[in-house]
């Protein structure tokens, strides 16, 4: 087969109907050879997504990445498709510093949309060489590009880009003292606490304000978390469940006695406190999960056991549900409720629930853990072995 006969065989299933034959094609193509790169750009805006990344991967392999520049930018600002402009996105992020000069060029240009495609990038890119340019972009004349700065240098990340972001804070631009919030908050950043209070007496603040207080170790900032789950406003409520966990995963249950007392104190006051945490066990959101968990333990009543139990279903929380189920009060309305959930949950989280009930003196749980030591899954005979060794009885 000639050259010119491979080539033609290579763009045809390049463009042959069938998306896995555009996939593999894809990433056969020559960057070498002026048809077949143009065929590879085309396939940035393929109607698949697979065939879209497989294109942004071969472009990644470019020996001069510089000469696709001016072609990955004119697909960046007007591609036909949004796939295609995030596919073209995606491969000025492979190239790496080659992209940053000219997309720098682009945020002075006058046209708010590149401006936003070319900060998207460079918030991608994570160069830090970027953020005098980003924090240009600041006192852009369109606030969803003072926006997107902010978000950039948040995904860019450092001191330089945190101080940056501090001082937008004092802004009187609420978009902006929004964004620079969130930024802050992504990049685990913590605004001292003084400047939190005064922003979260805005209510759109509110709930940014305190997913900033996860990153927090300032004492002040339990002060301001103890009014979270009270919270009316769902948002609210949830993003201080959100810096709860986080703080619970970063410094562990003591560190966090006082705020617990404060919780504690407010839910003996208002039933809804608990009500809203056991709903934010269902959160998509880890950290909303772990710091309802860990306030339901805190307000410690038994009747909250069976949801707090459902959540041993999921892995990423059963060694902290075990922890929290623990912390409860033993007795007999313990072992009712635990009791009535058991049926409706995964091998692994039943010897959760049985470590519990075995704890507050339920012999039959006793004997199902020791059952569960000579499972045939290792990960559930492992989970019961270790509930064995918690309870501290001669029997186990």
């Amino acid at each position: 087969m000639t050259h010119a006969e491979t080539t033609a065989a290579r763009l045809a299933r390049a463009r042959h109907p069938d998306e896995e034959t555009r996939y593999r094609a894809a990433l056969e193509l020559e960057l070498g050879q002026a048809e077949e790169l143009d065929e590879l750009l085309a396939r940035l805006s393929d109607e698949s997504w697979r065939v879209r990344a497989a294109a942004v991967e071969r472009l990644a392999a470019a020996p001069e990445p510089k000469a696709l520049l001016p072609r990955l930018l004119a697909l960046l600002d007007a591609g036909d498709t949004v796939g295609g402009r995030d596919a073209a996105a995606a491969a000025l992020v492979q190239l790496g510093a080659a992209a940053l000069p000219p997309l720098v060029e682009r945020l002075a240009l006058a046209d708010a949309g590149i401006r936003l495609a070319a900060l998207s990038v460079l918030g991608a890119l994570g160069d830090r060489r970027a953020v005098p340019a980003l924090a240009a972009r600041l006192v852009d004349e369109d606030p969803n590009v003072r926006a997107a700065a902010a978000e950039a240098l948040g995904r860019v990340g450092g001191p330089e880009a945190a101080a940056v972001l501090l001082a937008a804070l004092d802004s009187d631009d609420q978009p902006l003292q929004l964004a620079a919030l969130e930024a802050l908050a992504a990049s685990r950043v913590a605004p001292p606490a003084y400047r939190l209070s005064r922003l979260m007496g805005d209510r759109a603040l509110r709930p940014a304000a305190y997913r900033a207080l996860g990153a927090s170790d300032d004492p002040a900032a339990l002060e301001l978390l103890a009014d979270g789950p009270s919270e009316r406003a769902r948002s609210a409520r949830e993003a201080s469940l959100g810096a709860i966990g986080q703080l619970r995963s970063r410094r562990g249950a003591e560190a966090l006695a006082r705020l617990a007392a404060a919780v504690r104190a407010a839910a003996g006051q208002d039933p809804s406190v608990a009500e809203g945490c056991v709903a934010a066990l269902g959160s998509e959101e880890p950290f909303v999960a772990l710091g309802a968990l860990s306030v339901l333990a805190w307000v410690g009543e038994a009747r909250h056991a069976p949801a707090m139990a459902r959540l041993a279903d999921d892995d990423r929380y059963r060694p902290l549900v075990e922890e929290a189920l623990e912390a409860l009060p033993r007795g007999t309305e313990l072992l009712s409720h635990l009791s009535q959930v058991l049926p409706e949950l995964s091998p692994l989280a039943r010897v959760t629930v049985h470590g519990a009930l075995a704890a507050a003196g339920n012999a039959s749980s006793l004997q199902a853990l020791v059952y569960g030591a000579g499972d045939g899954d290792p990960q559930v005979q492992a989970e019961a072995i270790g509930a064995l060794g918690r309870l501290g009885d001669a029997r186990a």
